[in-house]
């Protein structure tokens, strides 16, 4: 008895044995793969689309949960048994050799609640524990139409042939004359087949919403800091260790894009006074390196900074002052609010072609930053025998001179980059 569930076109996959004979079938469906594979004996294989004309489910394994659907072909390829099953496939944890293949023409019933196919003898379904009820006579089928609209029982056989599958919440077509059903074996939903409600359990898996309270209080948080940031530059601190780091990022950024649109404008200045061919090639090089070089000076303007305070640290050191580093550089970048602004102003104004302006804000803000470093050196607790404001004095002096040191290195190392690459986009656009 096969239940029809499934019509149209599919691939079918056989693999051939040595002999030639068939070893094995698989049938695609669009959401999963339906018959079997096997990983030996594999000879010789081949695709070809043929028709699915019907399919009945079969429940593998002892414990009667585990369905597997079994297709009837309209093609037939493979050496089918009387209910779909081939030479190969699997039963449990074995496979079906071919011997049992002639077992599938004995006598078989459906289950009119989920479809699966029972011994002639068997009282109640192996798949969902449903009775099996006498089988109304002629008269009361031809009284009693088929929902589901498909074609009657045959009584001279006792089978229904091409009967849909219909849901056991819809079969309500019971005789009068049928035997009390248990509590525990009748139609409740508890008792449907597993494959039958694919989606009765997804409302247990919640998903997570893309914001959660905690970012937003967290988004909140860093609100409420960044606001006394600009506002009350010199009452902020507290916050967490990426607070400061977004703001010295951030500072650095504004800085390069200034620079790089300046340079870049700078650049064009100066090739319009060249003869227009060399011109247009060089100009396109510059766009063409504009984005490496914005980068490059990033990195540069954020390793020079943290170069700074490493030599801010180590004047402090020699104070004996005992800040730590962090809480140094915390206190740096919690009050970098007018440096913030400046590098912003100039960025902006860099982006809209008001050069002077841009270029006098950029100076105005690295020179002052310059200076205020040296501020935070006289802004440390000296603890030696000597006078404070001499100790102080030799460390602004030991600090001009290790800066000094740590930006003539970056600017060599970046002159050598900025130079590759210039050269390697000028090659690109010349070649």
């Amino acid at each position: 008895m096969l239940v029809p569930f499934f019509t149209g076109v599919a691939a079918l996959v056989v693999v051939l044995r040595a002999t030639g004979r068939p070893d094995r079938l698989c049938l695609p469906k669009p959401d999963k793969l339906l018959g079997f594979e096997r990983d030996d004996a594999t000879r010789l294989q081949y695709q070809r689309f043929v028709g699915v004309s019907c399919a009945c489910p079969v429940c593998l394994g002892v414990d009667a949960t585990r369905p597997t659907h079994y297709l009837r072909m309209s093609v037939v390829t493979c050496r089918l048994g009387c209910f779909g099953r081939t030479v190969g496939e699997p039963v449990g944890n074995r496979l079906i050799n071919e011997d049992e293949t002639e077992k599938g023409s004995m006598a078989m019933k459906p289950c009119t609640q989920c479809g699966a196919n029972n011994q002639d003898g068997a009282k109640f379904c192996r798949q969902c524990g449903s009775p099996f009820v006498p089988v109304p006579t002629a008269t009361q089928s031809a009284t009693q139409p088929d929902p589901s609209g498909q074609m009657t029982q045959n009584s001279s056989s006792g089978q229904s042939v091409g009967q849909s599958y219909i849901p056991p919440v819809a079969q309500s077509n019971v005789p009068p004359q049928a035997q009390p059903q248990p509590a525990q074996f009748g139609p409740q939903p508890a008792s449907q087949p597993q494959f039958s409600q694919p989606g009765q359990f997804q409302p247990q898996s919640e998903v997570k919403p893309l914001i959660t309270p905690e970012m937003k209080a967290e988004a909140r948080a860093f609100g409420d800091w960044f606001k006394t940031f600009f506002l009350r530059p010199s009452e902020v601190g507290g916050g967490k260790p990426w607070y400061a780091l977004a703001v010295i990022f951030a500072t650095t950024m504004l800085s390069a894009l200034a620079a790089t649109s300046e340079i870049s404008h700078g650049g064009s200045s100066i090739l319009s006074m060249i003869p227009f061919v060399d011109s247009y090639y060089i100009s396109e090089a510059v766009d063409e390196a504009a984005p490496f070089v914005f980068v490059v000076l990033w990195i540069m303007f954020s390793l020079y900074l943290y170069g700074i305070l490493l030599v801010l640290r180590l004047m402090r050191a020699l104070m004996g002052d005992p800040v730590t580093f962090r809480t140094l550089h915390d206190d740096y970048a919690h009050r970098l609010a007018p440096w913030l602004g400046l590098f912003a102003l100039a960025a902006v104004f860099a982006l809209i072609h008001v050069d002077v302006l841009a270029i006098t804000l950029w100076v105005l803000a690295v020179v002052t930053q310059s200076m205020w470093m040296m501020v935070l050196v006289y802004e440390g607790d000296s603890r030696r025998p000597l006078d404070s404001q001499w100790v102080k004095f030799l460390c602004v002096l030991l600090q001009i001179v290790l800066s000094a040191i740590v930006f003539i290195i970056l600017v060599t190392v970046l002159s050598a980059i900025v130079g590759a690459i210039i050269a390697g986009a000028m090659h690109n656009v010349l070649y």
